[in-house]
């Protein structure tokens, strides 16, 4: 088969034999012979184009073999001399020897020796500057660097080591890495959270003479990555090392430039420091460090301590308060005040201990670094807690206490509960006893027990706390929580059941009476204000409540008195009469031709009791007086009104003499109610005279005033709650003997203790 002419070549002859017949084996020669005469016509072509090129380089063939005579020439010559050198090296002065003259020949000239030693100090200084980072000893590498950028690659000699001389502002890649070198060694030293003071003095005086940049300008950049690994320490939610990140870096500010002022004592620790020859195992001092050591290393002097002040307070403690205002999560593991206590005294101590003579002159003497940085965000914090707590308290007061109670109180049997003796003990009065004398159920003192407990264990955390400023806003967020629920239940029971405006008084009353604890914890302003509001509501809802008994009252009045017929009055006329003697020796009866009456209207003294024992059922002690005087000043109006209605006499109604005398009988009845009525009946009074004769009406005045006298005398227990104090003490006190009578009037108050209608 046919090969490609490139393949020839790697063909065995006898393989061609063997496999080939003539004809291709012939073929295969002529191939073989075309290739060979092209190639040659090519090589002819290639010589004559390349005919100069070949002559050039020719010459340069020949100038190659000149210098490399000379170099090798030269480097003989020099292997000769450096056959001495490590003795030369070891001397403490060049010396020429004046017997021996071929053998100074074989020295190195002064000159010489200079070159090589520069030589030596290039190959050297970086290794030693490695070593001396290794051992932590970043002065002397600072001064190896400085020897080698300033001398070394910086040289003004006539000659300059390629290989070492800046080009513009490169200064070569040997330089720059022994520049990067030493400054990452002095970041590493300033972000290490482990350096020491003096390490920390060192990297900020070795970076400020490596870089040239102010010293001002180095402690804003360090105090602004601290403030990054603040941020740090607070995302990964590490409290103690963000503390200690604080602590120690303000700490490290006054120890460096103001007490024991370590940049100034590291700054002449670099100034007076000098290379030593034998830090490069040399006798003699060569001329590049004797000059680098005449020249002091200019470093600059510290800020004052008026800009130092400046820094920290605008570079690191007003960046800190910004941090902490944007860090949500701080402190939030601490739910509780007596855990922000501990955090406090704990935190407080180590900024005392670290920080405080720094802060002193940088904040001022009258506050210091806790109350300016990390207090408002404690304070936060702790609000937090409380408003948490609180509202616990109430959400346990609205969905489980307040309906629980209004639940129990309104089956309740309160009377029943007063009327119940309570054991005797030696001590006095029991719980119970304190109950009863305040109109209080059991049930409203569980309710405000559970809340005293929740109260109590918020006022002993922030009693251990002891923050004053706290106090003020556990106050206010309780007396708008709790001022919001009075109203969330005003809005509901608003025109509902008269239970559940008493059931409403009586926590009010309770929270006043049984809750001291709440009390304690308000402020002045808070307690008289949620007071107030307390009062005001629960003189709403017993006006509320009031209403209802009076629209109850005047419907069953008007349901049992609306008409003067005959059937009602024979219902509603008391029957009962009086006689009197006339003083005469056979004790004569005198009998009027009209009945005095000695008693109410039957359906209106029915009545009248029985808003007595619906106010026994709530407690009377419960209801605020000026509540109870409207009662009584509204129910003796109503009756008024009334009577002045049913006197209008209608067709198939009658009003007799003797009915007219009744009505009076109890209008002037209801008008010892308050002391404000007196008066208040008198015209529709005169207009029911005008029905009796005149006669008969001057027989009986007396005796119907003798009469009311004696019923408000017998019935100032029973229907005693319907009268004023000032009524009631002035019936008490007069009315059990024959004295003249007298009504009192708004000016003429009769202070005496009210018989109550249940006991104490």
């Amino acid at each position: 088969m046919p090969q490609s002419p490139h393949s020839f070549l790697d063909t065995d002859v006898r393989e061609v034999f063997e496999n080939n017949s003539i004809q291709e084996i012939q073929g295969i020669q002529r191939k073989i012979n075309y290739e060979i005469e092209r190639k040659r016509e090519e090589l002819r072509m290639l010589v004559g184009e390349r005919y100069r090129d070949l002559i050039d380089a020719a010459d340069t063939i020949g100038t190659m073999k000149t210098s490399s005579a000379n170099v090798f020439q030269k480097l003989s010559a020099l292997r000769t001399k450096l056959i001495g050198l490590p003795n030369q090296l070891t001397l403490s002065t060049y010396q020429k020897s004046e017997e021996h003259p071929e053998a100074d020949k074989r020295k190195l000239t002064r000159a010489e020796l200079e070159v090589v030693t520069e030589l030596k100090l290039a190959l050297d200084i970086p290794r030693q500057i490695q070593y001396h980072l290794e051992n932590e000893e970043l002065i002397p590498a600072l001064h190896l660097g400085l020897l080698f950028i300033r001398k070394l690659v910086c040289s003004e000699e006539k000659y300059t080591w390629s290989f070492l001389q800046a080009t513009g502002n490169d200064l070569g890649p040997t330089a720059l890495v022994i520049q990067k070198n030493i400054q990452e060694y002095c970041e590493t030293g300033l972000n290490s959270s482990k350096a020491s003071y003096q390490k920390l003095s060192e990297c900020i005086v070795v970076k400020q003479i490596l870089t040239e940049t102010p010293s001002e300008t180095i402690l804003s950049n360090w105090l602004t990555q601290k403030i990054l690994a603040c941020k740090n320490a607070l995302v990964s939610s590490e409290e103690s090392d963000f503390l200690c990140i604080v602590a120690s870096t303000i700490q490290a500010v006054h120890k460096i430039f103001i007490d024991p002022e370590l940049y100034s004592t590291t700054t002449k620790v670099v100034r007076k420091f000098k290379i030593e020859p034998l830090t490069f195992v040399l006798r003699f001092t060569p001329k590049v460090i004797s000059e680098y050591n005449s020249k002091p290393v200019l470093v600059e002097e510290p800020p004052r301590i008026t800009r130092l002040a400046q820094i920290v307070r605008y570079d690191f403690i007003t960046p800190l308060m910004q941090l902490l205002d944007k860090q949500e999560n701080y402190l939030s593991d601490l739910i509780s005040l007596v855990q922000l206590n501990e955090y406090r005294h704990s935190s407080n101590k180590i900024l005392k201990e670290y920080c405080e003579d720094l802060t002193r002159i940088v904040l001022g003497p009258s506050t210091n670094i806790w109350t300016h940085v990390f207090y408002p965000v404690f304070q936060r914090r702790a609000e937090s807690v409380v408003r948490k707590a609180v509202a616990e308290i109430m959400d346990f007061i609205r969905t489980i206490g307040f309906p629980k109670f209004q639940t129990a109180d309104v089956t309740f049997d309160l009377v029943g509960f007063i009327w119940k003796p309570s054991a005797i003990t030696s001590e006095g009065a029991s719980p119970i006893d304190n109950l009863k004398v305040k109109c209080l159920t059991p049930n409203v003192s569980q309710l405000c027990e559970d809340m005293e407990f929740r109260l109590s264990e918020l006022l002993v955390d922030f009693q251990t706390l002891g923050d004053v400023t706290l106090k003020e806003f556990i106050s206010g967020e309780l007396s708008k929580e709790i001022e919001k629920f009075v109203l969330e239940v005003i809005q509901t029971i608003i025109g509902t059941t008269e239970s559940s405006n008493s059931s409403f008084s009586r926590f009010a009353t309770g929270l006043i009476e049984l809750c001291p604890t709440l009390w304690k914890l308000l402020e002045k302003d808070d307690t008289t204000n949620l007071k107030r509001i307390l009062m005001t509501q629960t003189e709403n809802c017993w006006q509320n409540w009031i209403e209802f008994l009076l629209q109850s009252f005047n419907s069953k009045l008007e349901q049992q008195m609306g008409a003067l017929t005959p059937e009602n009055v024979v219902v509603f006329m008391p029957m009962g009469e009086i006689y009197e003697t006339d003083g005469g020796e056979h004790g004569e009866k005198f009998v009027p031709s009209v009945r005095i009456p000695v008693e109410l209207t039957h359906t209106l003294h029915s009545l009248l009791f029985a808003i007595c024992i619906e106010l026994s059922k709530v407690g009377p002690q419960s209801i605020p007086r000026n509540v109870k005087d409207n009662l009584r000043v509204s129910l003796a109006k109503s009756i008024i009104q009334f009577y002045e209605k049913v006197t209008d006499i209608k067709e198939g109604e009658v009003l007799t003499p003797q009915m007219a005398l009744q009505f009076i009988f109890d209008l002037k009845f209801i008008q010892w109610f308050h002391a404000s009525l007196s008066g208040s009946a008198d015209e529709i009074i005169q207009k029911l005279k005008s029905i009796i004769d005149p006669f008969d009406w001057d027989i009986v005045n007396p005796r119907v005033t003798m009469n009311l006298k004696r019923f408000l005398f017998e019935n100032q227990l029973t229907m005693g709650l319907l009268f004023s104090d000032e009524s009631h003490g002035f019936i008490a006190q007069n009315f059990k003997t024959k004295q003249s009578l007298s009504f009192p009037t708004p000016t003429r108050h009769i202070l005496y203790n009210q018989l109550q209608l249940l006991p104490l």
